[in-house]
């Protein structure tokens, strides 16, 4: 992302970075739901690594994405 990928004036950046963050979390659980591993969702949905992919999961859903995998 570019410096001016906030500069919407209809919609302030923090409101966009939960929107996606949002779509990816949905497509994540689509994903986990079809059975990909943890590892490859986090890293196909850009996050810097497994652990920070997973972070954002519990603390948004509250449960890691391997035991919402489980359910």
């Amino acid at each position: 992302m570019g410096s001016n990928a906030c500069a919407s004036p209809n919609q302030p950046c923090s409101a966009r970075t939960a929107w996606r963050q949002q779509v990816c979390l949905l497509a994540a659980i689509e994903r986990l739901g079809q059975g990909q591993a943890v590892t490859r969702v986090a890293l196909d949905l850009g996050y810097a690594s497994p652990s920070a992919f997973s972070a954002a999961f519990r603390r948004v859903l509250g449960c890691s994405p391997s035991r919402y995998a489980e359910a």
